[in-house]
């Protein structure tokens, strides 16, 4: 049976997203299927360290996500200078499986479809296709699919996602223009499903001074117009939450100082309420915030999803001895909300 979904957020797997998972309604989960991008340090794919490793992110999953779920992953973050990244994504993928008690899609590369893959295929009855269109042509993506059928799978056993990656402050009208051929492709060669994808929150906050900003949903704007045209039905839609689809620049964390913020999406923008540093942040920032998101329009309501009713709690009667909460009861937060208002939407 082919897996079926509207909305496929992509998740770097930090420990706010999976408490956000966590915390989804059942209606939540009914269309939502979440693609895991699973970091680890470089270590061989035999390694006691590297099987740990994915043990423990496979028992996170298995507390974060309902049984009976299946889950997305790619591996290519795991070790990016391993030789032989098939075999690492079976590893990783088998090894998650057994630990999750999750049914499990790969996601492969376009790279990847040249490998051997016959390992995957046997033991996975469904895959994703991830297509970076930045990197490829939009004609390449028969050739990728051709490949995966002459290594056993079926067309019907190939979901296509079409990945914009880093959109940020782009211009809709180009975007779409430029990411309609790679739609027209995908649904040409005929697989199980086509998903859009792309992510338009900054790195960083680096930029934007105290106070309220809008930041454009550029993804979920091109993917809306896209399906005004009814040109291609059954386009499914996934994004990056409320992060950036690049991995974040390598800093000391000892000058880290991110800036106390609530990131909250609405129907065309994410409404970003930016306080000052976390180190030493006045004890009163977040509850001020949340003040201010919850006079503001875009405000959705307590009762609209776990990180709306956080919102409203620490408004009321901020936490101690951390008022101001850390990065990860933030990103919780805004994940929660941002899926929520994700699936209320589509």
């Amino acid at each position: 049976m082919s897996t079926t979904w509207k909305y496929l957020p992509i998740l770097k797997w930090k420990q706010g997203e999976r408490i956000a998972l966590r915390e989804l309604f059942d209606a939540h989960w009914e269309v939502t299927v979440p693609l895991i991008e699973v970091m680890s340090e470089p270590v061989g794919q035999d390694s006691t360290s590297f099987r740990a490793g994915m043990d423990e992110v496979g028992r996170k999953m298995e507390a974060a996500i309902p049984d009976g779920k299946p889950i997305a992953i790619d591996a290519r973050y795991v070790d990016p200078a391993y030789g032989s990244q098939a075999k690492l994504l079976f590893a990783v993928c088998k090894r998650i499986a057994r630990t999750s008690k999750r049914a499990i899609i790969p996601v492969v590369s376009e790279t990847m479809t040249a490998l051997n893959l016959s390992q995957l295929e046997e033991e996975f009855p469904e895959v994703i296709l991830r297509i970076h269109t930045p990197s490829v042509a939009p004609m390449q993506i028969t050739g990728f699919v051709a490949n995966l059928t002459g290594q056993g799978y079926t067309k019907k056993r190939i979901h296509i996602l079409v990945d914009q990656f880093s959109i940020v402050k782009e211009d809709v009208g180009a975007k779409t223009a430029a990411v309609k051929p790679f739609l027209q492709e995908a649904f040409a060669v005929g697989c199980r499903s086509v998903t859009l994808s792309g992510g338009a929150f900054p790195i960083n906050l680096t930029g934007y001074k105290q106070g309220a900003h809008t930041i454009p949903r550029v993804e979920w704007q091109v993917w809306s117009r896209i399906q005004k045209t009814r040109e291609f039905p059954g386009l499914r839609y996934a994004d990056y939450t409320v992060s950036n689809p690049a991995m974040p620049p390598a800093i000391d964390p000892l000058q880290l100082n991110p800036s106390i913020a609530i990131r909250y999406a609405g129907p065309t923008d994410w409404h970003l309420f930016k306080g000052g540093g976390f180190k030493g942040g006045r004890p009163g920032t977040y509850q001020g915030l949340c003040k201010l998101l919850m006079i503001d329009p875009v405000y959705s309501g307590s009762g609209f999803s776990f990180g709306d009713s956080e919102y409203a709690k620490k408004m009321a009667s901020p936490k101690k001895p951390n008022p101001n909460g850390n990065p990860s009861s933030w990103r919780k937060e805004a994940t929660s909300h941002h899926i929520a208002f994700v699936v209320s939407k589509l």
